[in-house]
């Protein structure tokens, strides 16, 4: 891609180019406006924009428990701390919106190590430190460990890079408050070389043989040590063909990675979407399909309530105000007839969050225990139902009473099953059962039966087509404006 599309996102060129010089000054920025027109030789292996293409991101909001890598490899990292989206982003940033506040106590993003290539790689990442001396050294962006990877770091007073155990000097002067834009870069001899603002401020004599180990981390090192304590935004990994190009920089993906397309059947957020609906009082009758509006309403049975207590932001829920308690005896949402007859490429998800340790409570059932797919409690465990059949019914995760969770089963095209919990597979079922669900859709239990003791929320049934990925494509709908609104297009 050319890259001056890319400040095309941003506004005007110049637009850019003007509050660019406001952050580093003539000289670097006019390395920019060279390098802006320049056409990217890199190859994207991972970029995390710490935020826009996350899950609902929002300013001063703690970051999501997963970053999406915009890349179409999708290497996600999971969270760690209390790493904060903040609006404070640098000019040209690729448009950037928000970026990522880490602190020196806790807080990162990691995962397995991105790649273990040695040549002919970089790393590159805007940067912004709160504080002009680290007394440990703060980790921007780390592939591999101290000894074995090469990163982007504070040191002291001073950004420099990790390459293979060996520093690259003390080498260039931190100004708190001031964003930057750092880089190492591997060539094809194994030489390491860090880049400012585009420009060379250190390289390695000789090469250091190395080879990635341990993870990939974003904002510290997976033992707990080494934070960084300042803004992190458009961390991005990439290899690269024949003798790099400091114009090569910034090349972000033209275009994040694609979703599945997924279309809502029902969303069932018990509570909000209900008349009158209050916390600790009695759940309406019927409760509302939130989104989009048919004739798929649940009748009450029994005495399920609202409650207050909700699945804790940002990950777990869109907002919810309200969740709806069951007593595990005879409360339960239904209606007879299933949802809907599909097999395949289908979704239920829902939050939850047990009375008891031990107990056999339906959380959502699409059909019946012989032909359907459910999301349930059985003894200690977090489980899914899937055609009846026995070996269906292992372990997804240890139930913790009075602890929320998100749950999804997926049905893929083949007809194979999985479970996520927070997001993450724990169990997967790949017997193709033939399943045509019938009889009905139930919510808490199965009227006097197989009824769960706690609080359900944010209840939503899907079906998609491509290829589904949990962290991209695991997002509530957006809330429709209310009834009778009227919506003036000028």
């Amino acid at each position: 891609m050319k890259l001056c599309q890319t400040v095309g996102r941003c506004g005007s060129p110049m637009a850019g180019v003007n509050g660019l010089l406001r952050y580093v000054g003539p000289v670097v920025a006019g390395w920019f406006v060279g390098m802006l027109c320049a056409q990217g030789a890199t190859r994207t292996l991972a970029w995390y924009q710490l935020g826009e293409n996350d899950t609902h991101p929002a300013a001063d909001r703690l970051g999501m428990a997963f970053t999406t890598d915009g890349s179409t490899n999708r290497l996600h990292l999971s969270r760690s701390g209390y790493p904060t989206n903040r609006a404070d982003t640098a000019a040209l940033s690729d448009g950037s919106t928000l970026s990522m506040e880490f602190n020196n106590v806790a807080g990162q993003y990691s995962r397995a190590v991105l790649t273990t290539t040695t040549t002919n790689v970089g790393i590159e990442a805007w940067v912004k430190a709160d504080i002009a001396n680290d007394a440990d050294l703060g980790i921007v962006a780390i592939n591999g460990g101290g000894d074995n990877g090469y990163g982007i770091l504070q040191y002291n007073k001073k950004w420099t890079a990790l390459f293979g155990g060996t520093w690259l000097g003390e080498l260039v002067t931190v100004v708190p408050g001031e964003w930057i834009h750092l880089a190492v870069v591997i060539d094809s001899a194994g030489h390491g070389t860090f880049y400012t603002n585009g420009t060379v401020a250190g390289t390695s004599g000789t090469r250091v043989p190395l080879k990635p180990l341990t993870a990939f981390q974003i904002g510290g090192m997976a033992s707990n040590v080494q934070f960084f304590d300042g803004l992190i935004d458009q961390v991005r990994v990439f290899t690269f063909e024949g003798t790099f190009d400091p114009a090569d920089l910034m090349a972000y993906p033209a275009e994040a990675a694609p979703h599945a397309e997924v279309t809502t059947l029902a969303w069932y957020r018990l509570g909000e979407d209900d008349p009158g609906a209050a916390a600790d009082t009695l759940g309406q009758d019927p409760t509302r399909r939130g989104w989009p509006k048919a004739p798929l309403d649940l009748a009450r049975y029994g005495n399920p309530t609202n409650r207050a207590d909700t699945p804790p932001p940002p990950e777990f829920n869109d907002d919810s105000i309200l969740s709806m308690q069951f007593d595990g005896v005879d409360d339960c949402y239904a209606r007879a007839a299933v949802l809907t007859t599909v097999r395949t490429n289908i979704g239920i998800v829902a939050c939850a969050k047990a009375n008891v340790a031990s107990q056999t409570g339906i959380i959502a059932l699409n059909g019946s225990g012989m032909n359907g797919y459910a999301l349930l409690q059985h003894n200690n465990a977090w489980k899914m139902m899937y055609g009846g059949v026995a070996d269906s019914m292992q372990s997804a995760g240890t139930v913790v009473p009075g602890e929320w969770v998100h749950l999804a089963l997926l049905i893929d095209s083949a007809g194979h099953a999985t479970v996520y919990k927070n997001f993450v597979p724990t169990l997967r079922y790949t017997n193709n059962v033939p399943i045509t669900p019938t009889t009905s859709f139930l919510i808490g239990g199965q009227y006097t039966s197989t009824c769960f003791a706690g609080l359900i929320d944010q209840v939503w049934v899907f079906t998609y087509t491509g290829d589904f990925d949990p962290v991209l494509d695991l997002e509530y709908p957006t809330i429709p404006p209310p009834r009778r609104t009227t919506i003036m297009i000028r």
